[in-house]
């Protein structure tokens, strides 16, 4: 093989390189989880959506009273959610969910609700209510409206209520802390299934 040839050879290859690279960047940037990206590259994988959105700490105490920072109540999984006590609709679907995914833990993650009702939810609201389905859960209250507004803003939340009504909108997403990964996870149709299956992902990196 001539010189000639040996460097149209170059050429074809490095062509293919850079054409397969380009595919693989166009794939994680329109499809940042793609099964079979991952599965090539031999990358773990999770259906969450993992974000950089990183939460700011705020004067924020639990049922109890207690001053509670993000920090000290992500040393292992927290599942977080926002609600309200008085909500009648999603809320408590997403408490049902939470008791099914404590079920099988086993005390190995923390489930929280931050109330997006701070007038009505007190500590001994919100304490009676979180009993009711699980003594283990953790109500989370920021009574400051601006903190609490900042806090909605950093999980990428959108609420309203209407003038004289209880009832407040807002998104039942499921968010993860886990101190292994930087950002949220994000899971915007929780499924207990799902969320044990990245819950196992994440703690085998």
């Amino acid at each position: 093989m001539n010189n000639t040839s040996r460097w149209e050879l170059k050429k074809l290859m490095l062509l293919s390189l850079s054409s397969v690279l380009l595919l693989c960047a166009i794939i994680m940037c329109f499809f940042p989880q793609h099964h079979i990206l991952y599965q090539a590259f031999n990358m773990k994988y999770i259906e969450g959506a993992s974000t950089g959105f990183i939460l700011a700490d705020y004067d924020m105490s639990d049922q109890y009273g207690n001053k509670v920072t993000w920090e000290k109540l992500s040393s292992q999984p927290l599942y977080l959610t926002t609600g309200f006590t008085r909500c009648g609709h999603s809320c408590p679907v997403t408490m049902s969910l939470y008791q099914r995914m404590f079920d099988r833990v086993e005390g190995n993650a923390t489930f929280a609700l931050l109330t997006i009702d701070p007038d009505y939810d007190s500590e001994q609201v919100m304490n009676e209510y979180l009993s009711v389905f699980n003594p283990a859960f953790v109500g989370l209250i920021i009574k400051d409206k601006n903190q609490l507004g900042r806090a909605v803003d950093d999980l990428k939340q959108y609420i309203s209520r209407n003038e004289g009504s209880i009832d407040i909108a807002h998104a039942s997403n499921i968010y993860l802390l886990h101190p292994s990964v930087p950002g949220l996870i994000i899971y915007t149709k929780p499924s207990v299934n799902v969320m044990l299956k990245d819950l196992h992902t994440i703690n085998m990196m």
